[in-house]
């Protein structure tokens, strides 16, 4: 998906940190006959590789839209906002150091929000002394697995997703994001930093809002909490900017490129 392809030094991110995977990995690519990637970001990434743009197809990755509903609970009769986080534990990488300061910044301004935070390896946050204090709240949730349905996410993720009002990105680097057509599909906006990754499926102001800061978010969550009619409003969107994720099409997709390569031979 990603980490083995990109790599941010800053935040120690990415397998190719590690000079002996970086070496064997740049030699391995030069036997690859075709390269699917997901994203804008990694294709930048491939061709930085000096990957040439011939061996490469967009394809991103895909949900079954059909398993969402759009059962969304009117908001407006809504007293507490509910904002939802769906990304493994992963400090800098996924954000969560700045989950203290974008809370405290709501409970000042006495914002009654429950976050749902979702995710393998979320529990850690309980070892963060300001969360323990606050946990009235959070709500935590290890991991929802997919271990008796055909097709990811779960249902009761998909329930937890349609009981939110929107969804909150914290991380920095993505290649993709499946978490934020999840969402989209789910009927939530999504509230993210311009970060890599997710600025090619959120729109700002079309399907969610993209920020620089943390007051910045602080800011706009207070903004929709007021004004809950700017949520419903921009749901109207969320649906047509996720119809090339639909899993069938992605499908058609590779069949065809693949059929394509295959009669070049």
């Amino acid at each position: 998906h990603g980490a083995d392809v990109q790599i941010d030094k800053e935040i120690n991110y990415g397998f190719r940190i590690d000079k002996k995977y970086d070496n064997y990995f740049k030699k391995i690519i030069n036997k690859i006959d075709h390269f699917f990637y997901i994203s804008n970001t990694i294709k930048e990434d491939l061709m930085n590789l000096s990957i040439p743009e011939k061996k490469m197809s967009f394809n991103p990755n895909g949900i079954e839209i059909n398993k969402f509903k759009n059962s969304k609970i009117n908001f407006n009769k809504r007293q507490k906002i509910h904002l939802i986080t769906v990304a493994r534990y992963s400090e800098k990488k996924k954000g969560y150091d700045k989950l203290s300061n974008i809370s405290e910044g709501l409970i000042k301004n006495k914002i009654d929000f429950k976050w749902t935070i979702i995710g393998k390896n979320t529990l850690e946050l309980l070892k963060n002394d300001f969360i323990k204090k606050n946990l009235k709240y959070f709500e935590i949730i290890e991991n929802i697995d997919n271990i008796n349905e055909a097709y990811f996410p779960h249902s009761r993720l998909i329930k937890k997703y349609v009981e939110s009002d929107l969804y909150i990105n914290l991380s920095r680097i993505e290649s993709f994001g499946i978490t934020y057509v999840e969402a989209l599909a789910a009927n939530i906006p999504i509230i993210t930093f311009n970060s890599k990754g997710v600025n090619e499926i959120v729109s700002n102001n079309y399907n969610g809002y993209i920020l620089e800061s943390n007051e910045q978010m602080i800011k706009k969550i207070i903004e929709l909490y007021e004004n809950p009619s700017n949520i419903n409003e921009i749901r109207k969107n969320l649906f047509s900017s996720i119809k090339m994720y639909d899993l069938n099409s992605v499908t058609d997709k590779i069949i065809d490129t693949y059929e394509s390569l295959y009669n070049q031979k």
